[in-house]
């Protein structure tokens, strides 16, 4: 399938500022799962330069700087992206001891993935649900996850935040509901209690009956014989050909499209809109 993507920003500014450099991450991953056809940025001011780099997580970005004073930031991007047919479940976990909870992944595996290990919220209602799951899973690696996912989305109410971080699992598991940043750090915390490396994605949802789209977010978990595997809290499933990763991250703080600061005192309001659609071959 050919998907074409539009990403609107725009920072508005109550009086002129000072734009001290700001990195974007806009431009979608390309690997076996998804390749990038077409990509396009634009930036309103026009930056004195613009590098695109790599981070530390294999993140694809754009770091750019300015000169004067503005009264808004516009950023805009428009690209293209094929995406294949694929099973989601098509590996062999391997060896045969991750297939089951409990195991702990070797050293020079250890090394690399212990960011997406680190604990991020444990309470007794977040290990009652886990083990709820445990138990209902047999403690199965794989079937674990996806009942997770299953239970997130059959039990917890779906809400929309355009803006501020992701709510601490607490948060979201006591008020049985959140948007899908909230979900997704739900199911990450408790992946990582359990052992199971996991991190965070944003990126593009393609929903054929959606009027409008907007950033989406869920998780994978690194399965030894399988790599990194994703699944979506908001609608229960693995991930399948309808997502488009832009970032991915052992920490959700690092996934926002555009970080930076100003200078001055001015307060700002931020537009966003995405298109996500369907394209003929």
């Amino acid at each position: 399938m050919i998907f074409e993507i539009s990403h609107y920003s725009n920072y508005q500014f109550d009086s002129p500022v000072f734009l001290e450099p700001q990195t974007l991450r806009f431009k979608p991953k390309t690997n076996h799962l998804q390749k990038l056809v077409s990509f396009d940025l634009d930036i309103q001011p026009q930056p004195v330069n613009l590098s695109e780099q790599i981070d530390l997580e294999g993140t694809q970005s754009h770091f750019c700087w300015f000169e004067g004073l503005h009264s808004q930031l516009i950023v805009s991007s428009h690209c293209k992206m094929e995406v294949p047919h694929f099973n989601p479940y098509d590996f062999v976990v391997y060896p045969d001891e991750f297939t089951q909870l409990g195991f702990k992944y070797p050293e020079n595996i250890y090394s690399i993935i212990s960011p997406n290990l680190e604990p991020i919220s444990s309470t007794p209602q977040l290990k009652l649900f886990t083990q709820e799951i445990i138990q209902s899973s047999s403690g199965q690696t794989i079937k674990f996850v996806s009942e997770l996912v299953q239970r997130i989305y059959q039990l917890f109410k779906k809400t929309r935040r355009h803006s501020g971080k992701p709510h601490p699992p607490e948060q979201t598991i006591k008020e049985k509901k959140g948007s899908c940043r909230d979900l997704t750090v739900l199911a990450m915390a408790i992946c990582r209690n359990v052992g199971i490396a996991s991190r965070f994605v944003s990126g593009y949802l393609y929903v054929p009956s959606a009027r409008g789209h907007e950033l989406h977010a869920w998780f994978e978990v690194y399965i030894p014989g399988g790599g990194w595997k994703g699944f979506d809290s908001m609608i229960g499933l693995a991930v399948q050909n309808n997502h488009i990763a832009v970032v991915t991250t052992a920490n959700p703080d690092h996934s926002v499209p555009i970080t930076g600061s100003i200078r001055g005192s001015a307060k700002s309001k931020l537009t966003t809109k995405v298109q996500v659609k369907k394209l003929r071959r």
